[in-house]
């Protein structure tokens, strides 16, 4: 070991006659070199004290401890430059400085015992300093092999990237691309997991570990720009590629990073195209995200119209309504006495010759304006092999030219397919050229389902085969055309409005018989037809008969004859169909109406088409209803009014109250309700009238016989029959009179008509029930949730005895009044079905209907705490009221008098 001699922390002088070291350095260096570290100890500590170095050997003769870093750290701080080790960056270090910072890093990586355990990779980056020479690049590059070792391969890595950078400014390429590479290979190696493989897919979790973007982008955009310069023009393409992700950070790129890394990406494609003879095939370079949206793609066809008759978006939403209304109609015509097991046509298929539309939703997901060239969609025949892409025979499909998206942007792209055969389609891939040069194919295929039958499948995740769009095109049949030409943009709550739907015939046959299949909004709402019934009834106009059913109404037949010139509907002929809706909720009204029809009774194929929209809802009238017990004979019970003009547009004037019920009436009928003032904006109205039973009113036998046995039947365990409830006649009763009431609601179908009263009394009817049947439908799933959808209807009634509807008749006094009737739904009068208590009490004791025990009990805890729930939900339903029955009148004389005073 040659003598060194101490370095001064401020300077570095130097003479031409170098001074002799001291005789005590001399002393502890010679003692080193024989190898006596017992003298040469405290020689190299006391020297240190005195400032005159020896912290450079001291590292490799003391024995492994923390304190050797403080040595490291203390000998390399006069001789390197940075902040790490508390230097200023602008103070310059001379060559033999930076020799000496060399020399000792590398005697510490050779001659100090366990550095790797003491950290000594951070003396070699403290060594190397932040002079950017290869030699100390090298160093840094040793230190990131020396992490590595340890297994701090993130670690490794960062010191890879920044021994690459010293390289590259020195111009040795060759090993700056392999510790980019190196440096690479390291961030792409996922951490190991800490937890049970299995315990991800027990959380139904799969992570996939991400690196960290701050860096990673950094290390791929060096690498790409070396394989560049270097000649690997594809490698950078793939580089370059995966960049492409969306507001990526690039270290040394300028703001715009995402400009800037598409400009490298065209710039090496075009490089390569010209340097190939032939073009990449497709496949071979692959974007890092999806441009197109799978989820999101849906299908339009033209048998299905909208509001001005443009081909409907099946979304979810309204693939439910046509499903829903299409089984509707299924279940009726299964009953219907005409039925010969004609079959219905799907409303989501094409027809030959005729176009149908498939939307991709396409999204860019740079930070930069972005181009997508030749776009179009690949399907192939059901049945034929995948692969190739060849379009099957008969098929045409559209090519978009040109789509530019903005920063972010997405966009709906619509692409026309017209097969002129019979085929069954299904759309694979959506195919175009990124930036106009490279192209790409991106599956349109949903993940299946997640499989657990075998073993296997349980043992790892496993996923059924993708699902595609289907597209079915049938041969040309009978084809409607609708259009809802003057529906308003908004509904009032509780108006009635007309509304008419023009029909036409776009076919190639006549049409003779139609059905409408009317929809029922989910969000509260009713659609009634508006063609007088031609059912006939020997009751007094005062009293509906209703079904007492919760199913909903069944198709209506619409006499051609009666709504058009004649009784059929040629091809390019079209009338317009009268009809009457209703919003009952605050939430976007759903017109929904199926029309299924054919040419006559010979033909064993029913076509349909859908007609679909959404319509606001805003509030005109806030009704409060308040009911109590009246002290009286007259009349059993006080109904209170209070009625809020809460739309604020003009006046609300109240032109009628009708009750609607069973068993109740008002006490007092023929009112001139016209006396009432009308109610301004936010002003509120309230009005208090009596209401007395029918003496004759119906008896409660029939109705609470059926409800009882059905709800013993559900307790007991035994299955529910498809029967209908007895039927049950309602009285309607009017404050002003039923005279009033119908002539507001004939006005509405026809002003043309005379008064007719069974016909306005069954719409009256219509809408009431309509009204209670949506409303009962959403009480009925949240007290009873254990009881199936479908057995609701068959267990409980639509009206009992003592069930009571209002309906409150408004209009405004604007030139052009809007007509309403808000119903207040959910009265109940009177002692109700209290023999349910008894029903209950034997369900809670384990008895059956006659009283004696059960002489099976279930085993299993679960079923005995929902058939214990299923109890307590009977139990606390409004179904299960009661009120006291009795009432007692006291009849005393006005006046008695007695003379106490007489003997």
């Amino acid at each position: 070991m040659s003598p060194t001699s101490p370095v001064s922390t401020n300077s570095l002088p130097f003479s031409n006659a170098p001074q002799p070291p001291s005789p005590q350095r001399r002393l502890a260096e010679f003692a080193t070199l024989l190898g006596d570290y017992k003298l040469a100890v405290p020689l190299w500590e006391s020297i240190r004290k005195e400032g005159k170095g020896g912290s450079d050997i001291l590292p490799m003769i003391l024995a492994p401890s923390l304190t050797l870093e403080a040595h490291a750290a203390y000998a390399l701080a006069p001789l390197t430059t940075g902040t790490a080790l508390g230097g200023r960056e602008d103070v310059p270090v001379g060559a033999s400085a930076q020799l000496k910072a060399l020399i000792y890093a590398s005697r510490w990586e050779v001659g100090v015992q366990d550095i790797l355990e003491l950290g000594g990779e951070k003396w070699l980056v403290w060594a190397a300093g932040a002079t950017e020479e290869a030699p100390f690049g090298l160093l840094i590059a040793q230190a990131a092999l020396m992490s590595l070792r340890k297994g701090f391969r993130r670690v490794a890595a960062m010191w890879y990237v920044f021994s690459a950078n010293r390289l590259e400014k020195c111009g040795v390429k060759p090993l700056t691309m392999y510790l980019l590479k190196r440096a690479h290979e390291l961030y792409l190696l996922p951490p190991e997991k800490s937890l049970s493989p299995s315990f991800e897919d027990a959380e139904v979790k799969h992570h996939h570990p991400a690196s960290f973007d701050a860096l990673l982008p950094s290390i791929e955009h060096s690498l790409g720009r070396m394989k560049y310069t270097t000649g690997d023009v594809a490698g950078a393409v793939k580089l370059f590629l995966g960049l492409l992700k969306g507001s990526v950070a690039v270290q040394g790129v300028p703001g715009d990073g995402d400009k800037v890394l598409l400009e490298d990406y065209r710039l090496a494609y075009e490089h390569l195209i010209s340097t190939t003879s032939e073009s990449p095939p497709v496949g071979e370079f692959s974007l890092p995200v999806s441009i197109s949206q799978a989820s999101r793609t849906r299908r339009r066809f033209a048998a299905l119209h909208s509001r001005e008759g443009d081909p409907v978006d099946l979304n979810e939403r309204t693939q439910g309504t046509l499903e829903e209304l299409e089984e509707r109609w299924r279940t009726f015509w299964r009953a219907a006495p005409d039925n010969n097991k004609e079959r219905l046509e799907k409303s989501g298929s094409g027809e030959v010759g005729e176009k149908l539309w498939v939307d991709i939703v396409v999204k860019n997901p740079l930070d930069t304006e972005l181009t997508l060239s030749d776009a179009t969609i690949l399907v192939k025949e059901i049945g034929q092999s995948e692969g190739g892409d060849e379009i099957p025979e008969g098929v045409e499909i559209e090519v978009v030219p040109e789509i530019s998206l903005g920063s972010k942007e997405r966009r709906t792209v619509s692409f026309s397919i017209c097969s002129s055969r019979v085929v069954s389609l299904e759309v694979t891939h959506f195919s175009f050229k990124f930036h106009s040069l490279m192209p790409v194919r991106e599956s349109l295929g949903i993940r299946g389902r997640r499989l657990n039958d075998t073993v296997a499948q349980q043992r790892s995740v496993t996923y059924a085969s993708d699902v595609y769009m289907r597209i079915d095109v049938k041969q040309s049949g009978g084809r409607l055309k609708v259009r809802v030409p003057r529906l308003p943009s908004s509904l009032g709550l509780g108006e009635l409005r007309n509304l008419s739907i023009l029909v036409m015939n776009t076919g190639t046959t006549d049409i003779t018989e139609l059905w409408a299949v009317l929809g029922e909004s989910a969000n509260g709402g009713c659609i009634l037809p508006a063609i007088d019934s031609t059912k006939q009834t020997e009751q007094p106009p005062s009293i509906v008969s209703s079904n007492n059913c919760l199913l909903s109404p069944e198709p209506i037949r619409i006499p051609l004859d009666r709504v058009h010139s004649s009784a059929s509907l040629r091809p390019g002929e079209s009338f317009e169909l009268p009809l009457l809706i209703q919003a009952h909720q605050l939430a976007p009204f759903e017109l929904a109406t199926l029309l299924v029809f054919r040419q006559d009774a010979s033909t064993s194929v029913f076509y349909s088409c859908l007609v679909e929209h959404l319509v606001d809802v805003e509030p005109v009238v806030d009704i409060l209803v308040g009911v109590r017990p009246q002290q009286g004979k007259d009349a059993s019970y006080l109904i209170s009014l209070e009625m809020e003009n809460v739309g604020g547009a003009s006046d609300i004037q109240i032109s009628n109250v009708i009750a609607v019920s069973p068993s109740w009436v008002w006490n007092y009928e023929e009112k001139d309700l016209n006396q009432l003032p009308a109610i301004p904006e936010k002003q509120i109205l309230r009005r208090l009238e009596s209401i007395k039973l029918l003496p004759d009113g119906p008896s409660k036998t029939t109705s609470f016989e059926y409800l009882l046995q059905k709800i013993d039947d559900v307790l007991q365990g035994r299955s529910i029959e498809k029967e209908r409830p007895p039927l049950i006649d309602l009285h309607i009763s009017a404050l002003h009179g039923v005279r009033n009431c119908m002539c507001i609601l004939v006005c509405k179908t026809d002003p043309t008509q005379s008064e007719d009263r069974p016909k306005s009394m069954d719409r009256l009817a219509d809408i009431v029930q309509a009204t209670r049947r949506q409303r009962l439908h959403q009480s009925l799933s949240t007290q009873f949730p254990l009881i199936p959808q479908s057995d609701r209807p068959h267990i409980f009634p639509l009206f009992t005895p003592s069930d009571l509807e209002l309906v409150i008749c408004w209009s405004t006094t604007t030139d052009h009044p809007r007509t309403g009737f808000s119903v207040m739904s959910g009265l109940s009068l009177g002692s109700g079905a209290s023999n349910l208590k008894d029903v209950v009490l034997r369900a809670e004791l384990g008895l059956d209907s006659e009283g004696k025990t059960k002489k099976t009990r279930s085993m299993y805890a679960e079923t005995t705490r929902e058939r214990e729930a299923l109890v307590s939900s009977v139990r606390n339903s409004t179904w299960n009221h009661d009120e006291d029955p009795l009432v007692v009148e006291v009849t005393a004389a006005e006046r008695t008098e007695h003379d106490f005073t007489s003997k």
